[in-house]
């Protein structure tokens, strides 16, 4: 009894110091982020808006960012590191397996037919083009072809990334059918998400488009511009 008072001092003193320690590394963080707006994000800029010209186009030859994806070692090699950091991406020819692309294709088919309205995403010239979230874990079809995919990049992303666990924020389906117009050009992930230019960002972020169709349709893409906050138009070329 006579070291109760004590006891219950320290007690108290420990139980102050983990809530005050809790609410600083937790509370406020998670605060501070939840209530940022737009006109907090820009006013961190680590330099000046820079507006990117026909000059910082890394390459005209889409040469320059395919890999061989029948090299066993194509990506980890230090070269797909090389060609990310200096054109911003790469292409990587037949990365999955017949087999997986045709259940993913046939798949896709399938949900597009029952996916709702409230289940779509905006895109745009979203006229006869179709958007929406997939799960890893909703078909074997995505699960085989997610995991495929898993174990080639995450050397390329650990690399690029500096994460031993990088993670998959999103999974999207997106299906243009016959009749809907080509899109505008436009950075496929958000400017503000690239620590280049802001000194505080969520997170480094990449998309890796996976085409399952047939006929294949090109894409279109500039490279050299992940560092700038315009949307070039002129200078890309198909794949």
């Amino acid at each position: 009894l006579l070291y109760l008072p004590l006891i219950i001092s320290v007690l108290f003193l420990l139980l102050t110091h983990s809530l005050r320690t809790a609410h600083d590394t937790y509370y406020k963080a998670l605060f501070d982020r939840a209530t940022r707006t737009d006109d907090d994000l820009h006013s961190e800029y680590t330099y000046y808006k820079r507006e990117c010209t026909l000059l910082d186009i890394t390459t005209q030859n889409p040469r320059d960012i395919f890999l061989n994806s029948s090299t066993p070692t194509a990506l980890t090699s230090p070269t797909v590191l090389h060609k990310l950091a200096r054109h911003g991406a790469v292409a990587v020819p037949a990365i999955l397996p017949p087999h997986l692309v045709t259940n993913l294709r046939n798949y896709i088919r399938r949900r597009n037919a029952a996916v709702s309205d409230d289940e779509t995403y905006p895109v745009s010239q979203g006229y006869n083009r179709l958007s929406y979230g997939i799960d890893v874990t909703e078909d074997p079809a995505v699960t085989s072809a997610a995991s495929a995919l898993a174990e080639k990049l995450a050397p390329v992303l650990r690399s690029a990334l500096g994460d031993e666990d990088p993670a998959v924020t999103e999974l999207t389906a997106i299906t243009a059918y016959p009749g809907c117009p080509a899109q505008e050009w436009h950075p496929d992930t958000k400017t503000e998400g690239n620590a280049l230019l802001f000194g505080r960002t969520f997170s480094h972020s990449y998309s890796f488009f996976v085409w399952v169709i047939r006929p294949w349709r090109p894409g279109r893409i500039i490279v050299g511009r992940r560092g700038c906050m315009n949307c070039a138009r002129t200078g890309g070329w198909r794949f």
